[in-house]
């Protein structure tokens, strides 16, 4: 019964202990790492502060193409279609990859990616001119 308590407290002492070799090095302002089994908070940064909410468009994004139930196996280019032109956002994702629709999706929402969200977005009933109406 024990045993099973060791491991997140041995995970908390890591990422709170700055002189471990394995210590949670973050560059971002506010973070949050919860346990799965317990929902017990292991580490918490910038937890207090108010802050508005990020790339709601991308959550919302995130919700319509989990709603639609799809096959998150299934691969997804991204093509030139997917480029932002009007803000020249960055992107992790090439022209030309192609991706599992998971790992687009967690693209679009760890790493804010425009171009993997765009790209879900086409997929979405073949066209994002639907999928903005959703």
């Amino acid at each position: 019964m024990i045993l099973p308590l060791l491991k997140p407290l041995a995970v908390v002492i890591l990422l709170l202990d700055a002189t471990s070799s394995y210590a949670l090095q973050l560059k971002s302002q506010h973070a949050i790492v919860v346990s799965n089994d317990t929902g017990a908070v292991f580490f918490e940064k910038g937890a207090g502060e108010s802050v508005p909410i990020a790339s709601l468009s991308k959550l919302m994004t995130a919700m319509v193409v989990l709603d639609s139930k799809p096959d998150m196996n299934e691969r997804i280019a991204i093509d030139a279609a997917d480029v932002d032109l009007l803000k020249h956002s960055k992107s992790h994702v090439p022209v030309g990859t192609t991706l599992p629709r998971q790992q687009v999706l967690q693209l679009a929402l760890m790493s804010s990616d425009n171009r993997a969200a765009a790209a879900l977005a086409g997929t979405y009933a073949g066209a994002t001119r639907l999928f903005s109406r959703q």
